[in-house]
């Protein structure tokens, strides 16, 4: 219908969106639970990340739905591999790793841990796709609660 609001710091950008009509649930639609825990996931839980971002460094876009398992990360491991690149901020990004992972064209998609979206596909090293040790870095939605239920509260 709308968008609610937007939400940006550094490279947390994402918002949400009114629909005109509830969304028919089917064995291919289903609702997913958001993170209650403000302080996230713990280091090397094994997740899922989708998106049709590019499957290699210089492929393109995929035409179809893709979703790998990916690793999170230590907050300090990630921000030293990051270092001199961008500024890591825990509070508000998380890193996760592993082959098959986020790469360009994959920004908005959902990193989820079981049956609950953890966080939202920010950025990665676009020269390093794919690789088993290059973190990709994605917003904490747990850093936005307040601010997602605030908006939906004033939106009804």
């Amino acid at each position: 219908k709308r968008p609610i609001s937007l939400k940006y710091l550094i490279k947390c950008l994402f918002f949400l969106l009114q629909l005109e009509k509830k969304v028919k649930l089917s064995q291919n639609v289903e609702p997913i639970s958001l993170i209650k825990n403000k302080k996230g996931i713990k280091s090397g839980t094994v997740c899922s990340v989708a998106g049709w971002g590019r499957l290699q460094t210089k492929g393109s876009a995929s035409d179809r739905l893709m979703e790998a398992n990916v690793k999170i990360m230590k907050d300090r491991q990630c921000k030293e591999k990051l270092k001199g690149s961008v500024k890591y901020l825990i509070s508000k990004m998380m890193c996760a790793y592993g082959r098959g992972g986020s790469c360009k064209y994959s920004s908005g998609g959902p990193l989820v841990c079981g049956n609950t979206a953890v966080g939202i596909t920010s950025f990665g090293d676009i020269s390093h796709c794919n690789s088993p040790v290059k973190p990709n870095v994605y917003t904490k939605i747990s850093a936005f609660l307040s601010w997602i239920q605030q908006t939906i509260r004033n939106v009804k």
